[in-house]
């Protein structure tokens, strides 16, 4: 009876937990957005002509005026000036790579060669799935681009993180699945059981 119940609750929670991470991250956006720029705008604004929810939608302007400003040949080149110059700074270099290393993971229009997936060959009975990121090693050391060999993205379940391996294509078998069916099931552990679309 008590594993019935106990597995009933987690079966619920593996439902609920995504949604209200999802949901909280969300509010948490927004409730930033409204709190920062809402402050501004109250100072710009007479209280009795401020509306709440004004600073959320400035968020969702300054973002999109943004991504319009960067396509502008002339912002393209101040923004890179800017990255070069957080690039500089000890604290911050680490902090702001990291988050701009993941926000280009995720941009599928910067996805060149991470749309393949792999199997990974260590042993005739052990393979692991991974990512091909990288087939040209131009700007690194010679090492790493010898021999035909390829930098592979093997994630950790659970975890955004993973090891990258430089792997012969030779040990390499091509895995007819959608990156993002990949992703998941790697992500999970194999644990992820929807069907492939």
């Amino acid at each position: 009876m008590i594993r019935k119940i106990s597995k009933l609750f987690f079966q619920g929670l593996m439902a609920v937990l995504p949604i209200i991470v999802t949901a909280y991250i969300l509010y948490w956006l927004a409730s930033t957005a409204e709190s920062v720029l809402g402050s501004m705008i109250k100072l710009v604004l007479p209280s009795e002509y401020y509306i709440p929810g004004m600073g959320v939608a400035a968020g969702v302007g300054v973002v999109f005026a943004a991504g319009a400003l960067l396509r502008l040949w002339l912002f393209r080149r101040l923004f890179r000036w800017g990255e070069r110059l957080l690039q500089r700074l000890p604290l911050i270099k680490s902090i702001y790579g990291a988050i701009s290393s993941l926000m280009d993971f995720l941009d599928s229009s910067k996805k060149k060669d991470f749309n393949r997936v792999v199997l990974v060959n260590f042993h005739k009975e052990v393979k692991m799935i991974g990512l091909v990121t990288r087939e040209d090693f131009e700007g690194l050391p010679c090492e790493l681009g010898m021999d035909d060999k390829v930098a592979v993205l093997l994630p950790w379940s659970y975890q955004m993180g993973g090891i990258t391996i430089v792997v012969s294509r030779s040990r390499l078998e091509p895995l007819e699945m959608d990156v993002n069916v990949a992703l998941k099931f790697m992500l999970t552990g194999g644990v992820n059981t929807s069907k492939q679309q």
